[in-house]
């Protein structure tokens, strides 16, 4: 059952209460969303949530005036010293009717360019395609649509085509066919960018929440409480609403004008959603990440945004596994034991994968804590004076826990409420690791030996762009990897005390999973050794890399 009050839900200790106008009746099982936020979802993976934050963006862009700080963040009441109240907000996302038709349905255009002949006509062609996209999407088209765009790109059908096509190529996540409302492009700019939802009778989109589940929102809030979010802001500013990328204004010269009938309209979050802490490392990690691989200027943004989402997705895992570490009261989740050898070292494939089941299962310990800490309230402990104990306990589970039971024993009830809490934790929050870090490329999976972490070339090349601006040697950057992410890869890591405190495979494994990991940088261009003993991770992007000692 739904939860009635926001008021009245259990929070986690030390949690900012809910935003006002946040909508909770569709949050059936309220103890996920109050340890990890509304919401942290499996389904939304990693490239929609990167869409989603810079369609936040770009709605906070628009709304801008010079009266603000800030046209992308806001100052934070979140972490304030004083009386401290969650960021609350509406956005709008442009609906961008025609042009989603354009690149995700539209089969015309092809067909025409296929059967077209040596003497083709050009206002033939043109004809042809308004003729039959009149007939699909009439209701999208404004009057004087092909001449605008013949004056804007050239006469030629060709021309025409040809843009539809680079725009087609900057599918996010191209291989999940979904519905032509739910798939999306790269966010280089504000033409590119469609509100998530499923078309109405009429024709207009009606936005929903089922791939743009708010992790998107998340992210946004966690850089709006960094330190970071004044520097980042700008870089977002400049990078994707100022520059003016030749595919976004191949956009903006296809799409009908934003705000117009025949756009669609525009769909609309009346709250932003719901992040329970004030203030965590994991977000100042991750403006940090963004802010430097959204900035390197020398990297077209396409590339960038690569980078930014794999970095994205790996800090909302650790961003899981950190609430559920301080939720369930332990001192820390064990390290991301790194295999870089395969399964040529089956002792450290098998710590790995250890490590990755342990990870899933930490949703359930969190879940089971904040149930004692609700059983050890006063609001519980006080019920078996009630002179209708189980009644008042349905009412209080479904008050707090947003979960209505039967009229069993008191005790009975809130078992039931548990499982049903962990069993969704697990199912959900828990899933996140697998569904994220195959996107990030974190995972490897083998039939017949399991799932553990294993990362590809693309992951590596994130870290060290996120994490090299002038060249460092080699041993420094395995230690940065641990201090900031828990990252193990090499001996020094695993015999610290916060990781191991002695090397969790054979030695000689450890050392040729660290001697492995520097082959594989070299061969990427991100290494370079200078003798025996000194080889430097660089970031070839930077203009520091001459700085390399000889």
């Amino acid at each position: 059952m739904p939860v009635r009050d926001k008021d009245k839900v259990l929070l986690s200790r030390g949690a900012l209460k809910l935003p006002q106008g946040l909508d909770l009746k569709s949050v059936k099982n309220w103890p996920e969303y109050a340890i990890w936020g509304l919401a942290l979802h499996q389904e939304q993976l990693p490239w929609f949530t990167l869409v989603e934050f810079i369609q936040i963006c770009a709605d906070k862009h628009r709304r801008f005036s010079s009266a603000l700080p800030n046209p992308i963040f806001d100052a934070c009441p979140a972490t304030r010293a004083v009386d401290p109240i969650h960021e609350e907000f509406p956005y709008e996302i442009r609906a961008n009717m025609l042009l989603r038709h354009l690149v995700f349905r539209d089969e015309e255009i092809d067909r025409i360019r296929k059967d077209r002949g040596p003497m083709a006509d050009d206002s033939a062609m043109w004809a042809s395609w308004l003729q039959k996209t009149k007939e699909d999407i009439a209701h999208y088209i404004p009057d004087g649509y092909v001449d605008r765009v013949r004056h804007a790109i050239g006469p030629e059908f060709e021309k025409f085509a040809t843009a539809v096509e680079l725009l087609r190529g900057a599918e996010v996540d191209s291989v999940r066919r979904g519905r032509m409302t739910s798939r999306h492009l790269l966010p280089l700019g504000p033409a590119m960018l469609f509100a998530d939802g499923e078309l109405g009778k009429d024709g207009q989109l009606q936005y929903d929440r089922r791939f743009m589940r708010r992790t998107g929102e998340l992210v946004w809030l966690m850089v709006n409480r960094s330190a970071m979010r004044d520097t980042l802001g700008a870089i977002i500013e400049r990078r994707f609403f100022r520059s003016n990328d030749v595919v976004n204004r191949t956009a903006s010269r296809l799409a009908t004008e934003d705000g117009t009938v025949q756009d669609g309209g525009r769909a609309t979050c009346r709250c932003i959603g719901y992040l329970p802490m004030a203030r965590m490392q994991v977000y100042e990690d991750l403006a940090r990440d963004l802010t430097q691989v959204l900035g390197m200027n020398s990297l077209h943004l396409s590339i960038c945004l690569e980078a930014a989402m794999r970095l994205l997705g790996f800090h909302l895992i650790r961003y899981m596994l950190q609430r559920a570490v301080d939720v369930a009261g332990e001192a820390a989740h064990s390290p991301f034991l790194l295999d870089i050898v395969g399964t040529s070292s089956p002792h450290i494939v098998r710590r790995s994968k250890e490590h990755f089941l342990a990870h899933r299962q930490m949703p359930d310990r969190a879940v089971e804590q904040f149930f004692a800490d609700f059983e050890a309230s006063e609001d519980w402990q006080t019920l078996s004076t009630k002179k209708l104990p189980m009644g008042a306990a349905q009412e209080l589970i479904l008050e707090k826990l947003g979960y209505r039971g039967g009229l069993d024993d008191i005790h009975v009830q809130l078992s039931a409420a548990r499982q049903s809490a962990v069993d969704s934790a697990l199912s959900s929050i828990g899933a996140i690791l697998p569904a994220y870090g195959s996107r990030i490329g974190l995972l490897t999976a083998r039939r017949g030996v399991g799932t553990w972490y294993g990362p590809n070339d693309q992951f590596l090349e994130a870290l060290v762009l996120a994490n090299v601006t002038s060249p460092m040697e080699f041993h420094r950057f395995l230690r940065l990897l641990f201090d900031r992410y828990r990252i193990v890869i090499g001996r020094h890591e695993a015999l610290d005390p916060l990781a191991y405190g002695s090397v969790p495979a054979p030695v000689q494994d450890i050392e040729r999973n660290q001697t492995r990991l520097e082959e594989r940088l070299r061969m990427l261009g991100l290494l370079e050794r200078k003798s025996d003993a000194i080889a430097f991770v660089v970031n070839p992007y930077t203009t520091e890399r001459a700085n390399v000692a000889a």
